[in-house]
């Protein structure tokens, strides 16, 4: 009978950005500056190769670093922190290029909420309350994806 072993595996080193992803977990003064200062211009040139554009991969990156601080506590450390936040900045990148490619553009989700109010209040002629909230870029106050429209013509 063989008996089958686990094969050992290689030592992981420690991530590099170990204490860059507690002090953002820790909301610690300075590192979000850490974070851009760190890796705004790597993610950029990823962004610029995937979007083909400057302003396409500015506003990657951006969306990219706000979802990194939002989503700091869903970083399990299953890989290097670098490797995750590249990952985001791929993600956003391909997105913007379809957006682009089929002539859909960003619509914030206050411009969508002002749409309703006004349709309901035409229907209604009540107003709902809204609480104010703080935003990121196209992510928005609660987290939520951009919702994109097509450009009339």
């Amino acid at each position: 009978m063989t008996r089958i072993t686990a094969v050992p595996r290689a030592p992981t080193l420690p991530d590099r950005d170990g204490d860059l992803v507690a002090k953002l977990r820790r909301q610690a003064p300075g590192a979000v500056e850490t974070l851009v200062a760190r890796y705004g211009a790597l993610l950029y040139r990823l962004a610029v190769g995937i979007t083909g554009n400057e302003q396409g991969a500015e506003e990657t990156v951006q969306d990219t670093l706000c979802a990194a601080v939002y989503r700091i506590e869903s970083f399990r450390h299953e890989s290097a922190f670098a490797s995750w936040l590249y990952r985001m900045a791929a993600i956003a990148a391909f997105a913007a290029r379809r957006q682009r490619r089929h002539g859909r553009q960003h619509v914030s989700w206050d411009e969508v909420i002002a749409a309703l109010v006004a349709s309901l209040a035409g229907v209604t002629g009540a107003q709902p309350k809204r609480q104010a909230g703080v935003g990121c870029g196209p992510i928005g106050r609660d987290g939520g994806e951009a919702v994109s429209r097509r450009k009339e013509h």
